[in-house]
């Protein structure tokens, strides 16, 4: 469960996300994908500052 007391809200929020083909996905597993996605995203937009070439 999460709170949040200054709001007065919660959420009850299970640790799987759902089930994709019998394979459980969990929500600290898309936590990091989206992490490293993002991170790829980051260094292919500054390439050029460091001058990198792909």
């Amino acid at each position: 469960m999460i709170y949040f007391p200054g709001l007065n809200l919660s959420f009850d929020i299970h640790s799987i996300a759902f089930e994709l083909f019998g394979v459980k996905i969990y929500f600290y597993a898309i936590c990091i994908v989206l992490a490293i996605i993002v991170a790829i995203g980051l260094c292919y937009l500054s390439k050029e500052k460091f001058g990198i070439r792909i």
